[in-house]
């Protein structure tokens, strides 16, 4: 995933990502809907940013 130094990634970039992985785009939303991405809208497009509930399960399997 590209990612600024802000730690967000262009949500092109992660539909791409997804892609890779054999997700689709329902995926994604679930994603969001269930609050482990946020989807950031700005004049230039959207941002994606990790939840901070996706820190926390990545912490427990960690």
């Amino acid at each position: 995933m590209r990612e600024s130094q802000t730690g967000v990634a262009e949500e092109r970039a992660v539909l791409e990502w997804l892609r890779a992985a054999e997700l689709e785009l329902g995926d994604y939303l679930r994603l969001v809907d269930y609050g482990f991405l946020r989807g950031n809208p700005h004049p230039a497009g959207v941002t994606v940013s990790v939840a901070e509930k996706t820190l926390w399960v990545l912490s427990l399997e960690g």
